[in-house]
């Protein structure tokens, strides 16, 4: 039972990322305090906001995507993993395209 949870959490985390980068990818979402790729830069302009944020929605959508066929995998390894194990792998196998998805999202705002 825990594998099973763990991979349908895992799969809706990765969903649920994947869809919040679309609206960030196709530029419909201005500049707020709450949603998108926040910071100094991308604050203080709209230009930077838009291309950063189009940036990293299109990051957002391939790490939950990433994530969604990581955890395909993942649920036939669990059961064989045991329960002390299993969430330390998907916890690392989530956290992996989430870093990436951070480094490459910086990388690119600092070439703005």
């Amino acid at each position: 039972m825990i594998p099973l949870l763990l991979t349908l959490m895992m799969f809706g985390l990765g969903l649920l990322l994947a869809v919040a980068g679309f609206p960030m990818a196709l530029g419909r979402v201005g500049r707020n305090s709450i949603y998108g790729f926040r910071t100094r830069k991308t604050l203080s302009s709209d230009h930077v906001w838009y291309l950063a944020n189009r940036h990293s929605g299109r990051r957002m959508i391939l790490a939950g995507a990433a994530i969604m066929l990581l955890s395909v995998p993942f649920g036939m390894v669990a059961p064989l993993l045991g329960k002390t194990f299993a969430p330390w792998l998907m916890l690392a196998l989530i956290m992996v395209p989430i870093l990436w998805m951070l480094a490459s999202s910086l990388k690119y705002l600092a070439r703005l």
